[in-house]
């Protein structure tokens, strides 16, 4: 008994000692944002800017575990491009372009939670990401953070007629390109100053983040931008719908610098007489939308006999009334649940509004990980239970990595056992790839569409400032057990196609709601290819 006295006193005091480091953060982080006005400029020298560059590159290489298989599998040699990050920085001549160049690193690194801290400290103070709250609440950190948000801001738009070439299905793609002349039709970029273009975007930091086709098997990068006036000049050889093909003198945009990071697309395309034949497409018929607003859209097709949910994010406020509509739903129709461009938020809202009402039963969801070895400290003094359905826990440790796991329970709600057809691509990152995979492995879900984004089957990201510039990065320190990679693979494959691509661009130039069911019905064939999939199984049964 005067063990167990002990015992509970010892953890009454820790428990006192953590809330008292938590307030004094919460105090010190409020106290910055409350007397600072006016942020100092931060001049740095060229040896400063390549230290910062190392720490940078360093940390990843240190922490993150995934690095060998970024060689591997996506074709992106981080240690290959080492030097070549350092001197890019060196070179620069203002801050505006030295944040430019930690961003094109960011974006080079096939990673949804690498990544320089865009978004503000106020969403990274409750992040929950490791080490986010000591260092918002480090000394002048607010005020460095609105220097450099000022620094990102402040830069004129250089106003250059810019044409973006979307990746599709293996192809760089551009329709109705104004500084061709607005014609219509696809046109297709094949090579960059005699070199296959995708050859090209692993030579040369291009705009568009790198990501890896499994279907084509092959590296890409998102997207690629050309334009008139700004960037560096290349002849590029392109070829169009007919197999015409020609080539031009074109600047392409880069990332080493702000002007290329700012160049914009001028509004002027030609609709080419296309709105008559969109709006013969488009039916309302059969379609009762249940829910339109801040969290997606909900509606049930009753020509096609399934409801379909679009959910944008898991950090909104309102996912209650989400949930009510979710719950709404006829319960013997199968459910599309569409999570493509959802880039995640808080596993408590994928539960509570998403998971609980689409599942029938209440289950455990288990995720196990590793992290590399210099991510132990922070990883074991961080993992925790931030509430009583959520934890994390350390399953064993290796001369190599530390195993670890995170759970969350899911209150199942629903009176059926439902049948859930999800859309991912490669934008499904995070806390919507864990929507995914929850979704197969325990709601006896199906997958369509491509690979996700990934990172939602691991553990959350860490915080780190670079010494000089005082810029917050972090970098994902863990790697999913259970899928290739971090990412999560589909059932079934299905690519968006050219003429997909082509019905998409019009619906956008004629300012129409794309997202919502009616609208994708008419571009969306990854959509209307599960719809053909769902009849064939129902059919079947």
């Amino acid at each position: 008994m005067k063990y167990k006295k002990k015992i509970i006193a010892a953890i009454f005091i820790l428990t006192a000692v953590i809330l008292c480091i938590e307030m004094r953060l919460e105090l010190s982080y409020l106290f910055q944002k409350t007397f600072v006005k006016s942020p100092k400029e931060i001049i740095l020298s060229e040896q400063e800017k390549a230290e910062d560059i190392r720490y940078f590159l360093d940390t990843v290489l240190e922490y993150s575990p995934c690095v060998e298989h970024y060689a591997e599998n996506n074709g992106f040699d981080l240690r290959g491009s080492y030097d070549y990050y350092i001197e890019c920085a060196k070179k620069t001549g203002s801050n505006e372009d030295f944040f430019a160049v930690i961003e094109m690193i960011s974006e080079d690194i096939p990673s949804c939670h690498t990544s320089v801290v865009s978004y503000g400290y106020d969403p990274l103070f409750s992040s929950g990401h490791y080490n986010a709250k000591k260092i918002c609440a480090g000394k002048d950190a607010y005020a460095v953070s609105l220097y450099w948000d000022s620094v990102c801001s402040s830069n004129a738009d250089i106003g250059a007629d810019e044409s973006v070439f979307r990746y599709i299905d293996g192809s760089y793609l551009a329709y109705d390109p104004a500084i061709f002349g607005g014609k219509g039709g696809l046109i297709e970029l094949i090579e960059i100053d005699d070199t296959a273009v995708d050859e090209y975007i692993k030579q040369v930091s291009v705009t568009g983040e790198y990501c890896y086709d499994k279907c084509n098997d092959k590296l890409y990068r998102f997207s690629l931008r050309l334009n008139n006036s700004a960037g560096t000049l290349v002849t590029a050889k392109f070829r169009r719908t007919d197999g015409e093909t020609f080539t031009a003198d074109i600047y392409i945009r880069k990332k080493d610098s702000v002007a290329d990071r700012n160049v914009y697309l001028k509004d002027n395309l030609d609709l080419l007489n296309y709105e008559e034949q969109v709006a013969a497409e488009i039916s309302f018929d059969g379609i009762n939308e249940l829910y339109s607003g801040e969290a997606g859209y909900v509606c049930e097709d009753t020509k096609n006999s399934v409801s379909y949910i679009r959910v944008t994010d898991f950090s909104n406020s309102d996912g209650k009334a989400l949930r009510d509509r979710i719950a709404a739903l006829d319960p013997d129709a199968p459910i599309i649940l569409d999570l493509r461009m959802n880039s995640g938020g808080r596993t408590e809202y994928l539960s509570e509004y998403v998971l609980s009402p689409l599942m029938s039963k209440d289950c455990r969801v288990v995720m196990d990980f590793r992290s590399s070895p210099s991510a132990r400290n922070l990883l074991r003094n961080g993992l925790r239970k931030e509430k009583s359905d959520f934890e994390n826990a350390v399953i064993k440790e290796t001369n190599e990595y530390l195993y670890g796991r995170r759970c969350f329970d899911v209150n199942g709600t629903s009176k059926t056992a439902r049948k859930i057809y999800a859309i991912t691509d490669r934008t499904v990152c995070s806390a919507a790839d864990t929507a995914a995979y929850a979704i197969r492995k325990y709601g006896n879900g199906i997958l369509i569409g491509s690979e996700t984004g990934g990172e939602g089957v691991c553990d959350a990201a860490y915080t780190f400032q670079m010494p000089n510039s005082g810029i917050i990065f972090e970098v994902n320190g863990s790697q999913s057990l259970y899928s290739e990679g971090n990412c999560t693979a589909p059932d079934i494959y299905i690519n968006q196609s050219a003429e997909s691509f082509v019905k998409f661009r019009q619906c956008l130039d004629l300012d129409t709601n794309i997202s919502d069911y009616p609208y994708r019905l008419y571009w969306d064939n990854v959509l209307t290819e599960t719809l053909e999939i769902i009849k064939e199984k129902e059919n079947s049964q």
